[in-house]
């Protein structure tokens, strides 16, 4: 692992920045700086992680079962299409005033004010008037949550939704604290002003270094909570965290450099009882294609290059990380309620059989040959391995590609825009089921970004939300994932692993497939 203990400068930065203030209980290499400490507002799963220790939802992720258990609510009932959930008794805020489900609802229509612009806007679509009022066609008093006493919040919802509680589960649907919004405004989400419903306070936050969180005494389960202090480390670069977990001075690497892999499972260099933890996740990465761009309007088209992608030689010869191929885009092992879901894949072809489907897509639209296709993608390094293999991939069949790398917030609002031909994207799971993987390519959802959309597709995602069975809604989402790889609006590439390093020491970590931990959970014996 070479230069796995050189004190690079980075690395020197980093351990002064860990030396201002004495050790948390546990220190965490979280990943890339938080774009908001506004649930509303974050978007990354390194987000979620910090905004798990702050605020809780009205449900919450079971980490073991990854089933939505209690959360602020201790239970809930459904008849038909009227959900109702009853608080715990004695909720505080943060600062010790009452936590209500009046409250809750206020937070919820903020959430989907469109003045808010949350960006993971759509996790309230089936609840009546919601997809409306988010959009501005319907006031907000419209939308059909209701606070039927201080510790009663009911939805009533359009049709049915066999994943309404996974999604409340969501941090983009943490409560915030109506009364210190409306007195700070934005600036609420400063330490001196800070007020959460969680397990943990802000203590501190330090741009581009860290959130320093301390346990919560007026939290309802304060005294299950294993630690006094966390730090959410910024870092977004794995060859940093690597280097720090090296030196002991974090617990816990959310992530390692691909290019260490090979070496750390080949000859371990870490402290003892350490090991590289590897493990399947509920995630994929792929190229979206803008439908719209010169060339890509016909579905042969976009076929054709996805089936000039050699998965197996990208993860196998070139990745070497233990990323698995993908020739569909929902993951192995994705649940369709009780069911463990297998979709479609696409079908082998010939070089000859490529070449011929992108002539007579070429045909069609009047065209002999691409223009030069623009990959857009982050600068994040396995991005470069992944677009240097494309490129070359697509020279093979005589098509020419210029690589453009750009910060994640740039790369994003190109995408939004459509301002691209293809562009680089993941999409993380924020629940086990295969329809939170299709729903992104539903023709209204806010995540497509591909200029996409097709009846038929939409059709059999509604079907699949209506259905009164496992097998009925597994069936409508094979269908539905069928013909997203038949017009290819995206090339999946690999479904991804977690890399992580976890100190013998740790308690209270969790792998799963959602890489969802608990902070109030996690405790480093010492």
């Amino acid at each position: 692992m070479t230069g796995a203990r050189r004190l690079s400068p980075l690395l020197l930065l980093a351990l002064v920045a860990c030396a201002r203030s004495p050790r948390a209980d546990v220190v965490v290499g979280n990943g890339p700086d938080l774009k908001s400490l506004d649930p509303a507002l974050a978007q990354a799963v390194s987000d979620a992680r910090v905004l798990a220790s702050l605020f809780e939802g009205l449900v919450t992720p079971d980490p073991e079962r990854g089933i939505p258990a209690p959360g602020m609510a201790e239970r809930w009932e459904r008849v038909g299409l009227s959900w109702r959930f009853f608080l715990r008794a004695g909720l505080v805020w943060s600062d010790g005033r009452a936590l209500t489900a009046e409250d809750l609802r206020w937070s919820l229509l903020r959430y989907l004010d469109p003045a808010t612009g949350a960006p993971l806007g759509d996790f309230l679509d089936s609840v009546r008037g919601a997809r409306a009022a988010r959009r501005g066609a319907l006031p907000l008093s419209a939308v059909a949550i209701s606070a039927d006493n201080a510790t009663t919040l009911s939805f009533e919802l359009e049709s049915n939704d066999p994943c309404f509680l996974q999604q409340l589960a969501q941090f983009p649907l943490y409560p915030v604290p109506r009364h210190v919004v409306e007195r700070h405004g934005s600036a609420w989400t400063s330490a001196r002003h800070f007020v959460s419903n969680g397990p943990f306070v802000l203590e501190e936050r330090r741009l581009k270094d860290r959130v320093r969180v301390c346990r919560n005494p007026r939290w309802h389960g304060a005294a299950r909570v294993r630690s006094e202090r966390i730090d959410w480390l910024a870092l977004s670069n794995p060859a940093t965290l690597l280097n720090l977990y090296m030196a002991d001075a974090i617990d816990i690497s959310m992530d390692v450099p691909l290019s260490s892999v090979p070496t750390l499972l080949a000859h371990p260099e870490l402290p003892p009882g350490s090991e590289l933890r590897r493990a399947p996740r509920l995630a994929g990465y792929f190229l979206r294609l803008n439908v719209r761009a010169p060339g890509f309007e016909d579905a042969r088209v976009r076929r054709a290059l996805s089936l000039m992608v050699d998965r197996n030689e990208l993860t196998a010869a070139v990745l070497r990380g233990g990323e698995i191929p993908a020739p569909d885009f929902t993951p192995p092992g994705v649940h369709c309620g009780a069911l463990t879901f297998k979709g479609p894949e696409l079908p082998a072809a010939t070089e000859e059989e490529i070449l011929a489907l992108l002539q007579q897509g070429l045909a069609a639209l009047g065209r002999k040959e691409l223009p030069l296709l623009e990959l857009l993608v982050s600068t994040d390094p396995l991005d470069g391995v992944v677009a240097d293999w494309l490129q070359q991939r697509f020279r093979h069949f005589g098509l020419a590609v210029r690589i453009l790398a750009l910060d994640g917030q740039s790369l994003r609002a190109r995408m939004t825009s459509g301002e691209y031909t293809l562009a680089r994207s993941t999409w993380i799971a924020d629940f086990d089921d295969a329809s939170n993987f299709l729903e992104v390519f539903a023709g209204e959802a806010t995540a497509n970004r591909t200029g996409w959309k097709l009846a038929a597709y939409d059709s059999h995602l509604a079907a699949a939300r209506s259905a009164t069975t496992d097998e009925e809604r597994a069936l409508e989402l094979h269908a539905a994932e069928s013909l997203l790889l038949a017009e290819s609006p995206l090339i999946p590439l690999f479904h991804l692993v977690s890399r992580t390093l976890v100190n013998p020491r740790v308690r209270g970590f969790s792998e799963n497939p959602l890489e969802w931990m608990n902070p109030a959970h996690l405790e480093v014996q010492r």
